[in-house]
């Protein structure tokens, strides 16, 4: 719900999506920076955070456009096509990889974003696992 002010800068956070992919297409970092803008999304929710109209429509569009348009996911309406398999493998893959180069913050932030929206991974030698939990 739009407040009369914003604690969110949605300009700022647009700037940082496209720096991300003008970055060699740096798509671990965009998927990073988009995580905030869904995290603000939660806070907003919440009542913990204050954004106002204008910040809340180029926030949603932002993400909106990011994610569809230029990393190109799609909307496969009513259940499972694949697309959340595929999502999954893919971020469990991106907090591998940023556990192989020691970016622990961003493997623990990818952890936690999942366990907001009840996925638990599981970790173990033959690679990670993940439940969702309705």
């Amino acid at each position: 719900v739009p407040s009369a002010s914003s604690d969110f800068d949605s300009q700022s956070f647009a700037d940082r999506c496209l720096a991300a992919m003008n970055d060699d297409f740096n798509t671990p970092m965009t998927l990073s920076v988009l995580f905030e803008g869904v995290k603000t999304i939660n806070l907003v929710r919440d009542g913990s955070m204050k954004i106002d109209a204008t910040n809340l429509a180029l926030l949603q569009d932002t993400i909106t456009t990011f994610f569809y348009s230029i990393l190109g996911f799609t909307d496969e309406g009513e259940g499972d096509t694949g697309l959340t398999s595929g999502l999954m493998e893919m971020l469990i893959g991106m907090r591998n990889s940023a556990k192989v180069n020691r970016n622990f913050e961003l493997a623990d932030q990818i952890r936690d974003e999942l366990a907001k929206l009840n996925v638990q991974l599981k970790d173990s030698k033959e690679g990670s696992t993940w439940s969702h939990e309705g």
